[in-house]
């Protein structure tokens, strides 16, 4: 008998997995877009936006958890995704300014954290 591995989710599915749970406990929380487009009529110029590594997920914890008002930055990743390093920055720089960081590769782990938060 073989034992197959299952797909590992993709990033994607996490993420709207988060925004489902953030929604269902009513957190306060949207998704951080990043990235650049083609502007101009040649298309040959570059429009950024986002902070660079910044996490995907942003929230604000609600008045009845036991961190009323805090931030909450979550980075998705699939099983084994690995930060890069702009992303572990971010990450740091919100724990330093007393905000809540995580790194979420299954949705449970936030659920479990949510809980242990009053939310």
């Amino acid at each position: 008998m073989t034992i197959s591995k299952l797909p590992r989710p993709r990033e994607a599915v996490i993420l709207r997995q988060v925004l489902d749970l953030l929604q269902a406990r009513r957190v306060f929380a949207w998704r951080n877009q990043t990235g650049a487009l083609r502007a101009g009529q040649d298309g040959k110029r570059y429009v950024h936006f986002g902070a660079v590594g910044s996490a995907d997920v942003f929230a604000i914890l609600p008045p009845w958890s036991t961190h009323p008002g805090v931030f909450l930055a979550i980075e998705t990743k699939r099983p084994g995704g690995k930060l890069t390093d702009a992303q572990a920055r971010f990450l740091q720089n919100v724990q330093d300014q007393w905000g809540i960081a995580v790194v979420v590769e299954d949705v449970v782990v936030l659920d479990e954290l949510l809980t242990d938060l009053g939310c």
